[in-house]
């Protein structure tokens, strides 16, 4: 019988977070006298609902100086994480039961920390391989950069380039005449306020105004040009890409506007 509870216990290897807490519920229902019961996950500093069954009255949040009105409650933890709780009700439990119960409450806190532990190495393999992308297309863009005389390839590149890095559902290409800019290439209509190209020009530093990202492009050591993205993905990211790709411009090309 135990040998049955902890393989459906398991299973939880093979599922998704969102579904933990209803597989927890089925094994117990199963397998103990358990038959009805909640599954709070912590979230920040309090345990919310992850799942209960059909006749539960346990609570949404989970009060631990009440106790909810449960018969038992099993901590789900490791030795540094505490994650959660089970809180379970039975009209009346065994020694058996009992001990069943404190034997899953043990494995449980195993399991859930090994799924967490390689989701996060999946995510972390991910994220790896999503930067090693970026670092590899702005290596091909400054390729691009260095060897073109054409500035209308050049600023195709850059744009559609950017706009891929970054996520952003539109960008512009500006470039400078005077103490003014001028749209050059645009994609889905970016329009960029005059005051805002003008900070960028006498502050020659990155500008955001929370929605938008305007970077300069130096050539020179003087400003030749603007690099706007609207509704990027992570403005982080945006600042980094964006800044290498100006650097590249700046000082891999030898197309000048």
């Amino acid at each position: 019988m135990l040998s049955d509870f902890l393989h459906d216990l398991r299973q939880l290897e093979k599922a998704a977070p969102a579904q933990h807490g209803t597989l927890i519920l089925e094994a117990f229902r199963r397998h103990t006298q358990f038959a009805e019961g909640a599954v709070y996950f912590r979230e920040r500093d309090a345990l919310r609902l992850a799942a209960k069954t059909e006749s539960c009255d346990l609570p949404d949040a989970w009060n631990a100086a009440e106790g909810g009105g449960a018969t038992l409650t099993l901590a789900l933890r490791t030795h540094r994480d505490d994650f959660g709780i089970i809180a379970l009700t039975a009209d009346s439990v065994s020694d058996d039961d009992l001990e069943l119960a404190r034997t899953a409450e043990a494995f449980l806190g195993t399991v859930i920390a090994n799924h967490r532990l390689m989701q996060e190495t999946r995510e972390g393999d991910f994220q790896l391989k999503y930067r090693l992308w970026e670092l590899e297309s702005l290596y091909d863009i400054g390729l691009s950069i260095a060897s073109t005389l054409n500035i209308d390839e050049l600023a195709d590149e850059i744009l559609f380039r950017m706009i891929s890095l970054t996520n952003a559902r539109r960008g512009a290409l500006f470039l400078r005449e005077g103490v003014h800019f001028r749209p050059y290439r645009t994609f889905a209509d970016l329009e960029v306020e005059a005051s805002m190209l003008d900070r960028v020009l006498a502050e020659r530093r990155p500008i955001t105004n929370g929605t938008l990202v305007a970077v300069p492009i130096k050539g020179n050591n003087e400003i030749i040009g603007v690099l706007a993205a609207a509704d990027v993905f992570t403005e982080s990211v945006t600042f980094w890409v964006m800044e290498s790709l100006r650097l590249n411009v700046g000082y891999g090309s030898r197309v000048r506007p």
